[in-house]
């Protein structure tokens, strides 16, 4: 009876170490919510002139898949930002030159983008056909 008990514990503590470690096994995998493109990982800037005034859009991403979408603008003279919002995102890529982002508050939506052989500059591609061109800021 007992040597029935000691191999029925073993076995259990075998499957629950089999359970164990393909679990975490998975849980990096699920981690990195597909693939991240490491080009993309860093912190990219557009600025918009309107006159004497900047309108600025920088997007972070991140490489553990989240990221900041940072808008603000510096008014002619000004010497601080104003009219700044920041919103955090996920993202994977989804496909070959397609990302998927979620922005906070918004419904997740895919875009098309391309990064320059240079990785100086990098291009979104939204559904509705405009485009947004960012370079690199550190």
């Amino acid at each position: 009876m007992k040597t029935v008990l000691k191999s029925i514990a073993a076995l259990c503590i075998v499957v629950f170490t089999l359970v164990g470690t393909s679990s975490c096994s998975k849980d990096n995998k699920i981690g990195a919510k597909g693939n991240i493109d490491q080009d993309l990982v860093g912190k990219w800037e557009k600025q918009n002139f309107l006159g004497n005034n900047v309108s600025v859009i920088q997007e972070t991403f991140n490489a553990d898949g989240t990221g900041t979408e940072r808008t603000f603008r510096l008014d002619d003279g000004a010497t601080q930002i104003s009219n700044e919002q920041i919103l955090s995102f996920t993202w994977f890529v989804k496909s070959d030159g397609v990302i998927n982002i979620k922005l906070q508050g918004s419904d997740a939506q895919d875009l098309n983008y391309f990064v320059t052989d240079d990785k100086s500059a990098l291009r979104l591609s939204f559904l509705d056909g405009s485009q947004i061109i960012l370079g690199r800021f550190n």
